[in-house]
């Protein structure tokens, strides 16, 4: 696996719930071996899909990771060749940890690692 720049879409520092109502995201580099670069937590200015989509593609993100998407959204970031994993419900380390292993899949619900708890 190659290193990927990932979103994911967070309530606190779990999986948002939906998409569309996201105001905070994390972005970062994930290499093979699970480490983490250029990591960053964004505050958007309000929640928006169409905002939200535009940051993916201004940041050149890989992969997104969220829970629920309209199909519109998804199917245009897929266009754009940003692969979406949707419906993931979990801890955000816990979402980091599975996309290094390259282990995260659609509907995947992970348990908070013991050292976030």
């Amino acid at each position: 696996m190659n290193a990927v720049k990932a979103l994911i879409t967070l309530d606190l520092d779990t999986v948002a719930p939906r998409f569309d109502l996201t105001a905070d995201v994390w972005i970062g580099r994930i290499e093979p071996d699970g480490t983490v670069r250029e990591a960053k937590t964004l505050v958007l200015s309000s929640a928006s899909a169409d905002e939200l989509c535009k940051l993916v593609l201004t940041e050149k993100i890989d992969v997104v990771v969220c829970g629920a998407v309209e199909d519109k959204y998804f199917e245009y970031l897929q266009w754009k060749d940003v692969a979406v994993v949707d419906s993931v419900v979990g801890h955000m380390d816990a979402v980091i940890r599975a996309l290094a292993q390259g282990a995260l899949e659609q509907g995947a619900v992970l348990p908070a690692p013991p050292e976030a708890e």
